[in-house]
């Protein structure tokens, strides 16, 4: 059975806090840098409750379902005993939890990567608020006068960002709070990896859908056998989860498309490890920059 824990992800980033020991800065009024560290430190503390959370609803979820399954397959036909019903009944009433627990995920991880993203602003002296929008932001440390620590980080996190731009920043703001990115069918799929949300539209592929997804296989496809492979919505599937692969001057029109036919969330675990991964990168880059300033 696949591990869909999410919790250990987490503790690898409380961790990475440990490791950079106590942190003396000036107080906010002068130094925002010690402000927004402690607003990165309270939303990585959010993050991991949320993962936690979703932990203990997942298991809640499955030690009910291991109960029922073995009834589902060997005695269909017969009425549930009131003992089964109060198991079956529990595990419906947890479904909205995971659902609510996925979406949180996805929110909080972007409050996250924000509050590194403004706690580097400020170590880098830079005045601007584009910080407080993740696009805006990436613009701005790729701009040839951008800030030398800022095109350090570019340097070293540009696939990261870029990852994030088009997963957990693409999902929380295109499919979670956004009207138009509301799926019109919003399900779970629950397996040995967790729960995911689908979230198709029922729109399905269009003409120019196929189109758009058959050009980006022949620019893809020398680079990418596996994808080669793909037809129809399973093609589709592979852009939705390769997204930052995809050539940049047609990523607006596959946003596009996949606003109109939606999405299923890759399981959880994979995402948290991705998060929690770029995240501890994020504190080392902070602790780098710590140790400098303490050195110099």
């Amino acid at each position: 059975m696949e591990d869909y824990r999410l919790g250990v992800h987490a503790m690898r980033v409380e961790d990475a806090i440990k490791k950079l020991g106590s942190v003396v800065l000036k107080s906010p009024s002068q130094d925002p840098v010690w402000g927004r560290y402690l607003k990165f430190v309270d939303s990585l503390s959010d993050w991991r409750v949320v993962c936690q959370k979703y932990d203990g609803d997942y298991r809640e979820y499955s030690e009910a379902r291991s109960l029922l399954q073995p009834l589902l397959v060997t005695e269909t036909g017969r009425d549930l005993t009131p003992e089964e019903e109060k198991i079956a009944d529990r595990q419906q009433a947890i479904l909205p939890h995971l659902r609510f627990d996925i979406r949180c995920f996805y929110i909080f991880a972007k409050i996250a990567y924000v509050a590194f993203f403004g706690l580097l602003t400020g170590m880098a002296e830079d005045k601007s608020s584009d910080w407080k929008q993740a696009r805006r932001f990436a613009k701005r440390i790729r701009r040839t006068d951008a800030n030398a620590l800022l095109k350090e980080f570019e340097r070293q996190f540009h696939d990261d960002v870029e990852w994030f731009l088009h997963h957990v920043n693409f999902y929380r703001d295109d499919c979670i709070e956004h009207p138009a990115g509301l799926p019109r069918f919003p399900g779970l799929i629950t397996s040995g990896m967790g729960a995911q949300i689908a979230g198709l539209t029922g729109r399905g592929l269009s003409g120019a859908d196929e189109a758009l997804l058959i050009k980006i296989q022949d620019g893809l496809k020398d680079s990418f056998p596996d994808f080669a492979e793909t037809a129809g919505y399973e093609r589709y599937e592979w852009v939705v989860k390769n997204k930052e692969k995809v050539p940049e001057n047609q990523r607006d029109e596959v946003n596009q498309m996949v606003r109109g036919v939606g999405l299923q969330t890759p399981p959880l675990a994979e995402t948290a490890t991705k998060v929690a991964s770029t995240l501890t990168g994020f504190l080392s880059f902070f602790g780098a920059w710590l140790h400098t300033r303490r050195t110099s």
